[in-house]
Formats: structure tokens, sequence, C-alpha cells
């Protein structure tokens, strides 16, 4: 059946140790190579992974500084917001005081135009009176004049 060889184990060894080319060629039967360059684009790849880890690291480090300057300014949004709330408030405030204001305003001048009214009937009366006192200026007059004269021929 099969063939035994007798190996001897020294000089394996040190062919193993001395032949480069004997060393290499009991490597590619072993599969030893396939297996270095494995181990090589493994190693290769760890590089590429851990590189673009450090890349996405970097990219997480900038968004979460990011997302701190995005916290702030949503802050000092919040903040003018409030800001402006309260202004709102005041010129409502305002407003408010204003239109009453206006009201007094208004009913001020309604009574001032019934005051006027009240006046231009006053005045009115006042010629009146004074027309009839005219008139009855004229009838006195008239009357002095009578008795002056019936005085005088007396």
């Amino acid at each position: 059946m099969g063939t035994k060889l007798s190996v001897d184990m020294d000089k394996l060894l040190r062919l193993l140790r001395e032949d480069e080319e004997f060393r290499l060629a009991v490597m590619g039967l072993l599969g030893i190579m396939d297996i270095q360059s494995g181990i090589k684009q493994l190693v290769s790849a760890i590089a590429r992974l851990a590189e673009s880890q450090g890349k996405s690291v970097n990219a997480m480090q900038g968004m979460t500084k990011g997302e701190e300057r995005i916290t702030e300014m949503l802050g000092k949004v919040t903040d003018t917001l409030a800001k402006i709330d309260e202004a709102i408030m005041n010129l409502a405030e305002t407003l408010g005081r204003d239109i009453d204001m206006v009201e007094r305003i208004v009913k001020a001048q309604e009574g001032l135009g019934e005051a006027v009214k009240q006046l231009v009937e006053a005045q009115r009366n006042t010629w009146e009176v004074v027309g009839q006192v005219r008139s009855d200026e004229g009838e006195v007059l008239s009357l002095l004049r009578q008795s002056i004269e019936s005085q005088g021929r007396l």
C-alpha cells in the first residue's frame, strides 16, 4: 500500500532553518502563505476600519459641538422671544391706557359739544333779551321825551 518514509527530524528542522526555498515550499504546502496573506489583509482592513472609526469619532465630536452651538442659539432665541413677549405685553398695556384716554377725550368732547350748544342757546336768549331791552329802551325814551315835552309845556 503506501510506503513509509523515515524522516529524520533533525535534518528536517535544519532544512527549515537554513533553506529558504524549502521553508517557503513547506509554508505553501501548509497554507501558511495564504494565512499570512489573509492576516495582512485583516490587518489592513482593521487599520482602515480604525481610520474610518477615527473619522466617525471626529464627525460625532463635530456634531456634538454643532448641537451645543444650536442649543446655545436656541437659548438666545428663547431669551429674545421672552423679551419680545414682554415688549408686546408692555405695548398692550400702553395701548389699553391709550384707548381709555381716547374714550375719556371722546366723552369730554361730547360734553364740550353739549356745553357749546347750551352756550349758543344762552347767547341766543341773551340777544333776544338785548333785542327786547332795545325795543323797551325805545319805548322808554319815547315816554321820556313825551314826559320832557309835557313838562316843558307846563
